[in-house]
Formats: C-alpha cells, structure tokens, sequence
C-alpha cells in the first residue's frame, strides 16, 4: 500500500547537493524509527555486506544520493504510519507522559521453503531475520489488511539504509559502496509483458532521473547491487498479480536478494508461488494477551470486557473467511479503541468504521489535529470552521473512495481525475460544452494568426461577409474534432444530433440504444512534459521512422473505409443481379461471401471490450476482409490498382507521423508516474507553451516575403499547438465541473 507520496520530483535529486559527513551519517541512525541498537545494525549489515568487493563502473556518487533521498522518504513514510497505525496515541500524544507507549504489533512467524514455522522474538530486528543464512536475502512478508506488512517493509528498509551508512563512514567512503535498497511499487507495473528488470530500469529513471546514455541504472542491476523492496503485489487485481508472479519467479532466478510484500489470502489465491524466496514472514493474528495488554496500556480495559459481554463483538475475534478475526488485526483493535464507548458497543465492521470517520471528522479531532501539526501552514482553509460540513465531507470521500475502487488504485493525484468519473448526463454535457467551447477558442486563436500572416502576404486580399462564415466554420470544425478526437465518435454525434431533431418534430422519444455513450468521453493524459533531446540515429530509427511507415502501412489498407457501405450495397446487389440473370452458382458464391464477412465483422467487433465503438469496428473488420479478399483474389491488374490509389494517401500519412513522432522525440518524453500532485498539470502547460513559442517564432519572419514552404511549417505548429493544448482543456474543463458539482451539490 502507497502510504506516502513521493515528495520530489526528479529533479531534485539531479540539483542535491548532498554533505556526506560522518555526523550526518551516524544522525540517520540515532534517529530511526523502527530500532534503536545501531551497533547491532551495523554487525548484521556488515555481515551481510562487508565482505562484498566494491562493484566498478558504479557511480557511487549518484547512488549516494538516491540512498540519502531514499533514507529521507523512508523515515518520513515511517512517521505517518506509525503515527496513523495507532489513533489513540494521536489523542494520548498531547500527554508527555503517555508518549512512549509501545506499539500494538503482530508477532512475526518465519517458515523456510515451506516447511519449518518459528515465532520471531518481538524485539529482533528485520534486517537480522533478512541476513539468515537460510534466508539470505530473498523474503517474503504476508500479513492480513492492517497488520503492518508495510511497516516491516519500512522498518527492514530503514535498517539496511542506516547500515549501509554506517558502514561506508567506519571505512571512510564519502557514499555507501556495498547495496543500495530501495521502495518500489509493484502497483505501478501496467505492462504484462514487461519483465521485473525493465520495470525497475524504469522506475529508477522515473523516480530519481538521470542521464540515459550513462546507463546508471542498467549497471546496477547487472552488477547486482539495487536491493529491491517490493510493496503492493497484492494491489495489482489477481489476474494481473498471477502475471506479475511469473515474472517475479523469472527475475528472483537470478537476481541474489529481494523482498517482496503481499497481502495473505491474495498470495494464498493465486495459486502461484514465489519459489525462489527463501522464507516468508506472516504476520500472526493478535492474541487475547496481547490485545488486553494493549488495552491495559492505553486505559481501555473496559473495552475487552465489552467485546466478551457483546457477542456480535466476541465473534469478531474468530477466523472468517479464511482471515484473521477482526479484532486480532492491529489496526482494528487501536480503532476499535479509540471509539470506545461503554454504552454503545459495536457491532459491525462498518458500524466501527462509520463510527470511527465521525470521530475522526469531530470538531474537537480536527482542532487538536492543528494543535499537532502547528507547523504545518499549507492547511486548505484558514481554520476548522471554514472546512466543509461532516456530511459533505463522508459524500465526497464516499464517492472517491469508489472511483478509486472502480479502477483499482489506492492513491490519487489530481490530474487522475477522468470524465468517465462524471456521475449523470447533465455533468458529461456541461463538460463537453466545456471542452468544445475551449477547443474551438484554441483553433479560433490559431487559425486567425495562421491567416493573418497569410492574408499580409497577400496584397489584393479584403475582408468580406464569405471570409467571417468560412473562418467561423474552421473555428467551429476544428473544436468539434478536437473534442470527438476520432471519426466514429464525431460521426456519431451527428447522428445522434439529428436523430434527436427529427424525434422531438416527431414528438417521440429517442431510443435509448442511441443514448449510450454520448456524450463523447475521451480520458485526460497530462504525461508529457518538455525535454530537449538528441536521439541517436538508432533511437530515430525505432522510435520515429518504423512507427510512422508503419501507421502507414496499417492506414493505407483503410483510407478507402468511409466507402465501405458502398462495397457493400455493391457486393450484395450483384449477388441478386445473378440470381435474376440465371447465374445461380455464382449468386450463391457472392451472397454467401457476404454473409461470412457480415458476420465475422460483428463477431470480432463484439470480442473488442469496447462497447461505443462496435458500430465503428464492425466497418473496420469488414475493409480489412475486403482488402485481403483483394489482395488474394483481385489479381495482379486490381492489386496494382489499388496499391496507386493508396500510395498517395500513404505518403500524407507518413510524412504527418513523421514530423510528429520527430518533434515529439526531440522536445518531450513522458512523464511515467507522476510524483507530485499537479506535477503532470504543470509540465503539460510547459510543453504547450514551448510548442506555442516555436508556432511564435515561425510567425516572426517578413510575410510580405512568405513562402508556400513557410506558411505550411506554421500550419503545421499550429496543428501541433492545438493538440498540446487538448489534454489541459479537457482537465481544467473537469476541474470546473466537479468544482461546480461540489458547490451546487449535485454530485
């Protein structure tokens, strides 16, 4: 689980500048959160380590940096979750003399390859259990929801960066030279084919930046010194966590240690195992003496004598569903505590959870909540009673929480918010009149630089009634292509348009087949950002000219798709036209041929899992039959024919993904998780700015001297300008209409 957001981008790492002094250096470890005996972590991690040759060609100086900027987050993450683990010591932390009560922890059960099963003593650390020789550095941990799984992963992380510390200073290095651990997000791998060695190449470059071409990252997985901690395998959904299992039993061959962190029963689900990690530890069930002991120390003995009196409550400690009972889960029993009422027990899971938002959402909570956090002075409202109403609150983290259910995630950043999240068809038409109107501003705002510097160059030209209607209609056709963004979609808002007349003159109401999916809803992708770069003559190769021959390629067999119908009606006349002149056979041959491609196209268009565009697919199964249908039997003269026809279209094609697929290689790359919120906002409205000012320039030169060559350049950026603006119109268009939902309630 992502319990913390990154807190810097990058570049931050690239622009540190990092004092490696002995003080700081030891500081890290005086300060851990999760041990206290540095000299104990330091002989594990020695051991472990020590007898390690340093790796050449490693740039240590730049894995110096990642360890301290991972130490950093690391203790940060620590901090929230042991702080959030416990609510009650939140309340009990404004009293000096409860401040270091001892955390509700689950024991640790260790089994090796399966077999052995041992109780950890509580006080063991991780990173020792980590450096077993049984184990050597390849560990499973599993726990129930709340157990503290991530918290383990933490303390084990945290523990290995301080010895990595402390070790390079006993030996006087500037940067830890032995392992460099760090926290990845299995959530984060989206490409099922992708192995678990690319992904973290990726994820490095994501997180901490870097120079490609030195091929840093690469290094540090072929000489083996990245220590992967592995949170969130559970988060993938079980198909795609069985899929990532087979690639973890791939990399975990090889790679020499690693750790991975999942849920219990998911792991237990997926009826794979990770054969290659040496031993797993589970987090154990709280016992009776362990939650009265809690109890005891947090003054709420009365509330396990109301757990045995209720027996909703007392059933809650039993198994279920092959889980732990409820009330043996750390992070229930600390809830369950901090909502303690003697008069009004509990009864069920979400009456503990209802209860415990309400007192979390309390005036008096969210007082001393400031009273903490006094530091703090980015709150979103000045003081507790500008926030907005409890009620409205629990509405909108309700629905949240949902959409984020719905897509599977467990964080959100804000430039995630999709139009799919509107919830009723007044939001998704204020959205798209939104979206249109902002599409058709943009083209407005281009088209009438592009004309000008043309309509200069141009002497006997003047302004009339014709060039004010031909110029509104670019406006208005350039912003309805935009918001449609495809063929299929626009012409199907025309339709639907039209339909809707004529049924309102026919005072009748529209069916409702031709309701669904309209408006038109295309999601938001602010993954770009500007970067100046010089590809080599390779990645120029596979990255612009392959891609762009071959879209096509692809497109060139489909230029000819709007005269599909009437291929059709062709085909299937002259299959009657047979018939009545007495040719049987061959009438039977072309109205069978008919039917097979009829039905494959709707068979295929029905297995693509995208509902509002069958009408689209199934004209695009039927050209794609009917040009292999040409290309098997058409012979050499209609093959040739049609090879003609296309060729042109084929070169339009071409030289349009060519130019840009260039611009979009040398001046941006994609954002491939975005670390802060508005991060992605931000770097978009850069890169549309930089592609504006480029549009500005070419509109620079004398135009009493404008070339064909010239004006189509600046065509050609304004197309561009036009599609880098999309993506911000669409989310800030979001933005506006959730904004207004929230105020005039109608979400």
């Amino acid at each position: 689980m992502i319990w913390f957001l990154k807190s810097r981008q990058a570049q931050t790492l690239k622009d540190s500048s990092v004092v490696n002094s002995t003080l700081q250096q030891t500081q890290a470890g005086r300060d851990a959160l999760s041990f206290q005996n540095v000299e104990q972590v330091t002989i594990v991690y020695n051991g472990l380590f020590g007898s390690r040759s340093i790796a050449s060609g490693i740039d240590w100086e730049w894995a110096g940096r990642v360890i301290h900027e991972q130490q950093a987050e690391v203790r940060n993450r620590l901090k929230y979750v042991l702080r959030d683990r416990d609510p009650l010591s939140l309340q009990l932390s404004e009293q000096p003399e409860r401040v270091n009560l001892p955390a509700l922890e689950s024991e640790r059960r260790l089994t090796i390859a399966g077999e052995d099963s041992e109780l950890l003593d509580p006080g063991q650390l991780m990173i020792e259990v980590f450096g077993r020789g049984d184990i050597a550095g390849k560990l499973l941990i599993l726990g129930t929801p709340g157990a503290g799984k991530t918290t383990l992963l933490l303390s084990l992380a945290e523990q290995l960066l301080a010895g990595a510390n402390t070790q390079a200073c006993a030996e006087g290095y500037d940067n830890p030279k032995t392992v460099i651990p760090v926290i990845f997000e299995l959530s984060t791998w989206k490409n099922d084919n992708q192995s678990i060695q690319d992904w973290l190449i990726e994820q490095l470059y994501d997180l901490y930046g870097g120079d490609r071409k030195l091929k840093r990252y690469e290094q540090w997985l072929e000489q083996r010194v990245l220590l992967p901690l592995l949170d969130g395998l559970d988060e993938l959904g079980m198909e795609r966590q069985q899929k990532c299992m087979a690639k973890l039993n791939d990399f975990t061959r090889q790679y020499p240690q690693v750790v991975v962190c999942c849920r219990s029963k998911e792991f237990e689900e997926s009826e794979i195992r990770l054969g290659n990690l040496r031993g797993a530890v589970e987090l154990e069930p709280l016992s009776d003496r362990q939650i009265q002991t809690y109890l005891q120390q947090v003054e709420r003995e009365g509330l396990w004598q109301q757990i045995q009196e209720t027996p909703e409550m007392r059933q809650m400690l039993e198994p279920n569903n092959g889980e732990a009972g409820l009330l043996r889960v750390p992070l229930f029993v600390s809830l369950a505590a901090a909502i303690y009422d003697r008069n009004q027990p509990f009864r069920t899971k979400g009456e503990l959870l209802e209860r415990y938002v309400d007192r979390q959402l309390s005036f008096d909570v969210r007082m001393s909540d400031r009273r903490r956090e006094l530091e703090r002075r980015d709150w979103a409202y000045p003081n507790v009673g500008k926030e907005p109403a409890i009620k409205a609150t629990r509405h909108y983290l309700t629905w949240l929480s949902n959409q984020l259910n719905a897509i599977n995630e467990v964080t959100l950043l804000i430039e995630d918010m999709q139009p799919g999240w509107l919830n009723n068809k007044f939001q998704k038409w204020h959205y798209w009149i939104l979206l249109f109107i902002g599409n058709t501003l943009i083209t407005g705002i281009i088209t009438t630089l592009v004309f000008l510097q043309w309509a200069s160059s141009h002497h006997q030209f003047s302004w009339t009634v014709g060039t004010n209607q031909i110029f509104l209609l670019i406006c208005f056709l350039g912003g309805f292509i935009l918001s449609t963004e495809t063929k299929a979609d626009g012409a199907r808002l025309i339709s639907y348009l039209l339909l809707k007349f004529v049924f309102f003159l026919l005072n009748k109401r529209l069916p409702e087949k031709f309701e669904e999916h309209i408006p038109i809803l295309h999601d938001a992708y602010l993954s770009l950002r500007f970067r100046v770069r010089f590809p080599s003559l390779i990645c120029l190769k596979n990255k612009v000219v392959m891609p762009a021959l071959a879209i096509a390629i692809f497109e060139s067999d489909y230029v000819f798709m709007p005269l599909i119908l009437f291929v059709e009606v062709v085909h299937i006349s002259s299959a009657g036209l047979l018939h009545i002149a007495g040719f049987n056979e061959l009438s039977t041959l072309l109205k069978n041929s008919y039917d097979d491609i009829n039905r494959n196209s709707y068979t295929l268009a029905d297995e693509v899992d995208d509902s509002r565009y069958r009408h689209y697919l199934v004209f695009f199964f039927s050209t794609a039959q009917y040009v292999q249908l040409l290309k098997q039997r058409g012979g050499r003269i209609l093959n040739t024919i049609f090879n003609i026809l296309r060729f042109f279209p084929a070169c339009l094609i071409f030289a349009f993904f060519l130019i840009v697929n260039l611009v979009a290689e040398l001046f941006t790359e994609d954002i491939k998780q975005s670390l802060l919120p508005n991060q992605g906002l931000k770097e978009s409205i850069r890169t549309a700015f930089c592609i504006s000012s480029f549009f500005g320039i070419a509109l620079l030169p004398n135009f009493r001297s404008l070339t064909p060559y010239h004006q189509g350049i600046s065509v050609l950026l304004g197309i561009l300008v036009c599609f880098s603006y999309l993506s911000l119109i669409k989310h800030l268009s979001l933005r506006f209409v959730f904004y207004l939902s929230s105020t005039l309630s109608i979400f």
